[in-house]
This record gives C-alpha cells, structure tokens and sequence, in this order.
C-alpha cells in the first residue's frame, strides 16, 4: 500500500519517508515469517542471529562486509521478545553499514552475553565511529528512536557508543527475565 502511495507524491523527502517505512514493514514481514513456529516454541539465538545479519548483509548489497557473531550455543529466544530484538539488531547492523562503513570494506560483530543478571547484546563495527559529542537522546534518526523505543518495551536499555576499536558499538541491556 505505501508503495501504491509513493506513485502519487511530487516531493522527493515524503518518497524516501514512504520508501524507508515500507521498507521497515516489509522486515517486519520477513521476520515475523522466519520466527513463526505454530509450536509456540523459541529459537535457538544464534542460529537466529546468524540468518538475520546475513540478510540484512544481503540486503544492503554489500559484499564487503565479513560479519562474526557469538552467542551461547543453548540460549532460546522467546517469541514474545523476538521481533523487537531483531529490529533493534537489524537497525544497528544497518546504520554499521550505511555510517559507519559506507565506502569501505570492513568488519560487524554481533554478539550476546549473559553475566550481572541480565543479557547483553552488542553490535561493533570498525567503522568511522561516531562523533565524541553524539547524543542518541536528541538524534533525529528514526531507526535510533525506534531502538530506543523497543529497548524500553523489553524492560531494557539501548545505546550507541564509540568502540575501543574505533568504530561504533550498538549496545542492548536486558533484564535476565527477558
């Protein structure tokens, strides 16, 4: 429906607005497929971390990007949490793509962690980084919001820091229960 939209607005901004939410709703789609099992049960975090940033790889046509990802071997994804944690993955690897890496080869690690009684996700570039004064409260950008908003329905915290290595590292804290 948006894309029927877009057919019938003159200005360049508003296009791009209707392209970019459609795009973000075709994820949606995509996501809610691979995640729909009728047992009701979770999957396995890595192998579902590992076929998420393939395609968002895949998506941004880029073939220089080497991706690693490490999580625990038996930790289960809830349903429930799943959608929104692959937003907030997919949008942080996205925005490693397009910023941080935008002219160059380079590097994304995605990994999760289970220690202080919580979980952590974090997604590192070795990109160009972000700039010392940046503050993810007062960003413009629509997918960071969105992050930011995911994050607080999962009873969590995000953020986006510059890396020891140079680059950016998107960070995601869950409570254990999560």
């Amino acid at each position: 429906m948006l894309s029927l939209q877009r057919r019938d607005v003159d200005h360049d901004i508003a296009r791009r607005a209707l392209d970019d939410a459609s795009a973000r709703l075709a994820l949606v789609g995509r996501i809610s497929r691979a995640l729909y099992n009728p047992s009701g049960e979770g999957q396995n975090i890595r192998a579902f971390l590992t076929t998420l940033t393939a395609d968002v790889v895949e998506a941004s046509g880029r073939d220089d990007i080497a991706l690693t990802i490490e999580a625990p071997e038996d930790l289960i994804l809830e349903p429930d949490i799943a959608v929104p944690l692959a937003l907030i993955v997919t949008e942080a690897v996205s925005n490693a793509i397009e910023h941080g890496l935008p002219h160059r080869a380079g590097r994304i690690h995605v990994g999760l962690d289970m220690a202080d009684g919580g979980i952590t996700l974090h997604v590192t570039d070795d990109g160009k980084g972000i700039e010392p004064d940046f503050d993810l409260g007062g960003s413009q950008s629509l997918g960071l919001r969105i992050s930011n908003a995911l994050a607080g329905q999962l009873n969590g915290r995000f953020s986006l820091q510059r890396s020891a290595q140079g680059g950016a590292t998107a960070r995601l804290d869950l409570p254990v229960r999560a």
